[in-house]
């Protein structure tokens, strides 16, 4: 019997006796079921992580490590040499327990294709390059890692010619056979894909389009791809959607890598960094950085919303600058919009409120907002609502509502504000139509209000809005539109009657 089959018995032969099926301990180990199976069989050769990992499981420490076949003395030549090229993965990592099992279970259908999306800073290349490491030996032909610059500063995006070339190269392609013409090469490329079994994983994809040319036809193949965009063109390929960690999660990452204990300071200083993996590494890294400031000092100056961002930079990593990367394929209304949404003091908004910020149509604003949405400068709360991260929030207002000019500002936030009161008195018109009410005037080019038809329509309408409206109010004041502040505050107070009344429930 060879060493690899030797293996694959005795990790058979325990993993039986513990009661555990190749599921659950793929599971646990984080290695595919098939790769597992085919250690199992002596087919695949298993590795000292994998030894390790089962040992742990199984409690046979050692045990298994002493059966791993031995490494042939000699030097293997370059045409059984295996490609490898996974960068490092982080040594500190927290949470996205099921977002790695989603990836596996993407990856272990034939073919598959897996899309790890989310906004800048969210730990996506993190997350796929520590799930390729786990996959990879489930891979006899290897594992390439490719940037495709989609988020690069001054460089071009990789068009899917030059990945074919290096890809080509990577696989021990003479170069003479690799064709100049593009489509030759995309040829080149499916056929010396044909019969492999490689992972593939695509790093920094902008869009379908860039990434389409690149998806193997070959079924033993998968593709594993990381993008600030949702990439849902690809109709065939499973989606990971990222968001921030939860505060546990967070404080687990920023303790493990100061190498303190959690407490209550700490989960102020992680909920500074609103979930944001990069932003808790910076943040982490600054504490490290300087002996002489203590958690306390790191927490003062994270406090103030006016400095956070600049604070969150190590000199290598800035969020700002991460920031400023998704702004790259956004159109200047796109760019527009995100800083004039910045304006709206609200937890969230809806459409209405969007078009009467940029003063168009709302046909027109729903698809910039959706492309908003689409390369995550937005989320979606809820079906025609939308929010800013705590983060994403303060660099719209400081690196793109600060670039435009005071009369600018000053005009959308009358826009805006002049919606709200208009459609305030539409709404109060529907629930009290016999009770006395102010006049309250407006100019030509008022915005466009929400559309309710009945009482219930609009009672639901302030239920949802309230909380906005509100603080619409106190900013109001704080700009000088005692005006609108008073006859905003009017029109809710009946509302709040309602409300607190129990007229049309709680």
């Amino acid at each position: 019997m060879s060493e690899q089959a030797t293996f694959g018995a005795e990790l058979r032969r325990r993993r039986q006796e513990a009661g555990l099926s190749l599921t659950t301990l793929a599971e646990r180990t984080h290695y595919s079921k098939g790769y597992l199976s085919k250690v199992e069989t002596g087919i695949a050769t298993p590795n000292p992580a994998l030894a390790a990992l089962c040992e742990s499981e199984l409690g046979a420490v050692g045990v298994l490590t002493a059966l791993l076949p031995r490494s042939s003395p000699c030097r293997a030549s370059r045409s059984t040499l295996r490609p490898y090229e996974l960068p490092a993965a982080a040594a500190v990592f927290a949470g996205r327990t099921a977002e790695v099992r989603a990836v596996r279970n993407a990856l272990e259908v034939a073919g598959g294709v897996c899309v790890i999306s989310g906004m800048g800073g969210i730990g996506k290349t993190e997350l796929a390059v520590r799930c390729a490491h786990r996959l990879a030996p489930g891979f006899v032909d290897g594992c390439l890692f490719l940037d495709l610059r989609g988020c690069g500063v001054d460089v071009p995006i990789a068009g899917s010619t030059v990945m074919h070339s290096r890809i080509l190269r990577a696989l021990d392609v003479p170069l003479e056979r690799i064709p100049d013409d593009p489509d030759d090469r995309a040829a080149v490329y499916r056929s010396c894909l044909r019969g492999r079994s490689l992972l593939l994983v695509l790093d920094n994809v902008v869009s379908a389009e860039q990434v389409r040319p690149l998806l193997p036809a070959e079924s033993k193949c998968r593709v594993l791809i990381t993008s600030r965009s949702r990439l849902t063109s690809l109709d065939d390929a499973r989606h990971v959607f990222l968001d921030g960690l939860n505060e546990p999660e967070a404080a687990e990452l920023f303790v493990s890598l100061v190498r303190m204990s959690p407490g209550e300071i700490v989960a102020r200083v992680v909920h500074h960094c609103a979930g944001l993996p990069l932003a808790i590494r910076i943040a982490a890294a600054r504490l490290r950085a300087h002996p002489a400031w203590d958690i306390r000092e790191l927490d003062r100056r994270l406090d103030a919303e006016v400095s956070r961002l600049s604070e969150l930079d190590d000199g290598e990593r800035s969020l700002q600058a991460t920031f400023q990367l998704s702004m790259r394929q956004l159109s200047s209304e796109d760019v527009s919009l995100f800083g004039l949404l910045a304006l709206h003091p609200g937890k969230d908004f809806d459409v209405y409120s969007a078009s009467a910020l940029l003063a168009r149509p709302f046909r027109e604003v729903d698809r910039l907002l959706d492309r908003l949405h689409d390369v995550y400068l937005l989320t979606q709360p809820s079906a025609g609502r939308y929010s800013f991260h705590d983060l994403l929030r303060l660099f719209a207002a400081e690196s793109v509502l600060a670039a435009m000019t005071d009369r600018q500002r000053r005009i959308a936030f009358r826009r805006l504000i002049d919606f709200a009161v208009r459609s305030a008195a539409q709404a109060d018109r529907l629930l009290f139509p016999h009770r006395f009410r102010c006049e309250i005037e407006f100019g030509e080019s008022v915005p466009e209000i929400v559309r309710l038809d009945d009482a219930d329509a609009a009672f639901a309408w302030f239920r949802c809005e309230w909380r906005g409206l509100v603080e619409l109010c106190r900013v109001a004041r704080e700009r000088g539109e005692h005006e609108r502040c008073w006859q905003l505050a009017y029109l809710l107070c009946r509302f709040f009657f309602m409300q607190n009344c129990g007229i049309r429930g709680s």
